[in-house]
C-alpha cells in the first residue's frame, strides 16, 4: 500500500511511468514490486473511472518489454544448449571411435557459450539476479483475479466511505434542523398562549368598563329624576320668598309720582 500511494503521489505530480520506475529503482525497490504496483495502480484507475495517459501506457509497455527481454534471452540460451547437446551427443560407437574429436569440437563451442552468457550477464545483471526463470513465467500470466478483486473492493470501500461521510453530514444537518424547528414550534405555541391570555384579559377589562358605564348611566338617570322632582318645590319657594319681601318693603307712591 505504501508503494502504491507513492506511485499515486508521483502520478499526481505529473511524472511519467519511466521517471517513476527510475525513481523507485534508485530507492532500491525490486523491479517486480514496481511492475505489480504500477499494474495495480492502472487497474485501480480503470475501476475508479480514471483514464490513463498515453505516455503512461507506453512506458508500461516499455517496462513490460524490458522485463520480457531477459526471459526471452534465457529461453533462447536454453534452446541453444539443447541444440548443442543434441548435435554433440554422439552414439556409443562414435564415442568409441572418436574419443578425442568431440572434445576438440566441443571446447571452442563451450567457450562461445560462456562468452554469450557473460555478455548476457553484463547486459542484464540485475534481472538475472532478481528474476529467475520461474518468476518470469509467473509474471507472464499477469495479475491474478484475487488481486483485481481486492483492488476493486478497495476502490468500492473508499467510495462508500465518502458516501457514508456525506450521509452522516446530511443526518446531522437534519437532526439540527428538526431540533430548531421543534424549538420554534414550542416558542410559537407559547406566544399563542400569551396572546390568548391577553385577549381574554382585554375582553374582561372592556366588560368591566361597560358594566361601570351602565352603572354610572343609571345613577345619572336617578339623579336627574330626583332633580326633576325637586324642581317645582324650589320654584314655589322662590316665588313665595319674593312676595314676602315685597310685603315687608312696600314701595312709596310719592316716589313713583
Amino acid at each position: 500500500m505504501a508503494l502504491l500511494n507513492e506511485i499515486k503521489k508521483m502520478q499526481s505530480e505529473g511524472k511519467t511511468e519511466q521517471e517513476i520506475i527510475s525513481s523507485l529503482r534508485q530507492q532500491g525497490i525490486a523491479p517486480r514490486e514496481i511492475v505489480e504496483a504500477l499494474s495495480q495502480s492502472k487497474i485501480k484507475g480503470a475501476v475508479s473511472g480514471e483514464v490513463p495517459q498515453p505516455e503512461a501506457e507506453a512506458s508500461i509497455q516499455n517496462s513490460q518489454e524490458i522485463q520480457q527481454e531477459p526471459a526471452q534471452m534465457m529461453q533462447t540460451e536454453q534452446q541453444y544448449q539443447q541444440m548443442q547437446s543434441q548435435e554433440f551427443a554422439p552414439s556409443q560407437q562414435m564415442q568409441e571411435q572418436q574419443i578425442q574429436y568431440p572434445q576438440e569440437q566441443q571446447y571452442p563451442q563451450t567457450q562461445q557459450m560462456q562468452s554469450m552468457q557473460q555478455t548476457q550477464s553484463q547486459e542484464y545483471p540485475e534481472y538475472q539476479q532478481q528474476y529467475p526463470q520461474e518468476q518470469y513465467q509467473q509474471q507472464s500470466g499477469g495479475i491474478s483475479s484475487d488481486t483485481i478483486t481486492e483492488i476493486a473492493e478497495q476502490v468500492v470501500s473508499e467510495k462508500f466511505a465518502t458516501i457514508k461521510k456525506d450521509m452522516e453530514k446530511i443526518i446531522d444537518l437534519k437532526t439540527t434542523t428538526e431540533t430548531k424547528l421543534s424549538y420554534l414550534d414550542s416558542r410559537l405555541k407559547k406566544i399563542e398562549a400569551i396572546i390568548d391570555r391577553l385577549n381574554l384579559s382585554i375582553m374582561q377589562k372592556v366588560g368591566d368598563y361597560m358594566t361601570n358605564i351602565d352603572d354610572i348611566k343609571k345613577e345619572l338617570i336617578e339623579t336627574q329624576k330626583s332633580f326633576k322632582a325637586l324642581a317645582p318645590s324650589l320654584s314655589l319657594d322662590s316665588t313665595t320668598r319674593d312676595k314676602t319681601q315685597r310685603r315687608q318693603h312696600p314701595q312709596p307712591e310719592d316716589s313713583l309720582n
